[in-house]
């Protein structure tokens, strides 16, 4: 069930069929014990025509591309909680958005051996 949950999170991405958008990493993993995590994103998109298209990081502008029909940005991305991804249009239509997911480990508990172990 677990797994479930994690696969709708990835799923959590809107694209109309005729644009194609590439997000990789979807997530980050963060250290054991750090608060944040921190890793290079590559984003590309591709459409069947021209558009004026932003790229935005919540409300942040990321990049934006005139009259193109393919674009690629690169960046680094850090945070401690879930960043809004979107692709959107001149009109202020968004053409794609996902969730950008930070994932914690929590540090192994080791056992303590019992002091008359061989081991």
């Amino acid at each position: 069930m677990k797994w479930l949950s994690f696969l709708f999170l990835l799923g959590n991405t809107s694209v109309p069929p005729s644009t194609q958008v590439t997000l990789s990493p979807h997530w980050c993993v963060a250290a054991p014990g750090a608060s944040s995590c921190r890793t290079q994103v590559r984003l590309s998109w591709q459409l069947p025509q021209q558009s004026n298209l932003c790229l935005y990081l919540g409300e942040t502008t990321l990049q934006c591309w005139e009259k193109q029909r393919q674009g690629l940005w690169q960046g680094t991305l850090e945070a401690s909680a879930p960043l809004q991804l979107r692709l959107v249009d001149d009109q202020g239509q968004p053409l794609w958005q996902s969730s950008w997911q930070v994932l914690f480990t929590q540090p192994v508990k080791r056992r303590n051996r019992m002091p008359w172990s061989i081991h």
